[in-house]
């Protein structure tokens, strides 16, 4: 065999043994491809399969960062992007609102996962807060991971609730950066529990009128995320008043 034969023969064998991938989709591209995300404000690249920020430096820690991988059967608790006052439609109001802002705001660690599996539907996704009559409360022995829509690189701890839905059994500080990032106000109106597991059960009539209400006259209990003890769900004696712009914590079910 001419040399420059056997050269092209070993050629096209090396590259049939090469890895084949399947393109980057949302938006579609190559291997190679790359762009700007507006949304998140860094360069991304395609790996083949996914798109993957050049944030820190290298694709791996990037990948692992941005594009987690999460066992079936994980539910996701996720802060909102937005922040909203006390009328909000009711508690199922709330519910819309947290499909909404966690449709509208692709970023966060878990989307994908979540929009592949068909998580991010009405029957799956929830407001984590009470009325004065019911709780929105989690599926039982459940494992959640935490994210937030306005941060697309926090989030990634997680924990599992108990055969009632009640976690997180642990004083984590929910401001840390694999928590949601920040020191947050959220909705909450949940009884306070003990220091490590929230209620399932309903605080009172401190809802802003069932969620129904802007009015400084109104109040509602509110939680914060920079806390080791139930103020994360509960802060207790401190009300606030419901014409003031609070986060929610969404929570989306397998």
């Amino acid at each position: 065999m001419p040399k420059l034969l056997a050269h092209l023969v070993l050629m096209f064998a090396a590259l049939s043994a090469m890895p084949a991938y399947a393109n980057c989709t949302s938006p579609a591209g190559k291997e190679a491809d790359h762009l700007y995300n507006s949304a998140y404000h860094t360069w991304e690249f395609c790996n083949g399969t996914n798109w993957i920020p050049y944030q820190w430096g290298t694709a791996w820690a990037a990948q692992a960062n941005f594009n987690p991988t999460y066992p079936a059967g994980s539910g996701f608790f996720v802060l909102s992007h937005g922040t909203y006052n006390g009328n909000l439609g009711g508690r199922t109001g709330a519910n819309s609102t947290c499909l909404t802002d966690l449709t509208t705001n692709t970023g966060w660690k878990g989307y994908s996962t979540a929009n592949s599996n068909g998580q991010l539907i009405s029957s799956k996704v929830f407001a984590f807060v009470c009325d004065e009559t019911t709780c929105n409360n989690l599926n039982a022995s459940t494992t959640y991971y935490f994210a937030n829509a306005g941060n697309a690189s926090a989030g990634g701890a997680s924990f599992t609730t108990d055969s009632s839905g009640v976690g997180p059994y642990d004083s984590a500080n929910w401001s840390a950066a694999d928590y949601f990032s920040g020191s947050y106000n959220y909705f909450s109106n949940r009884g306070s529990g003990s220091n490590t597991v929230w209620s399932s059960a309903t605080q009172g009539t401190l809802d802003c009128s069932f969620y129904s209400s802007s009015s400084s006259g109104n109040t509602v209990v509110i939680a914060n995320s920079a806390q080791t003890t139930n103020f994360r769900w509960n802060t207790g004696g401190f009300i606030f008043t419901c014409n003031n712009a609070y986060n929610l914590i969404c929570f989306v079910n397998p």
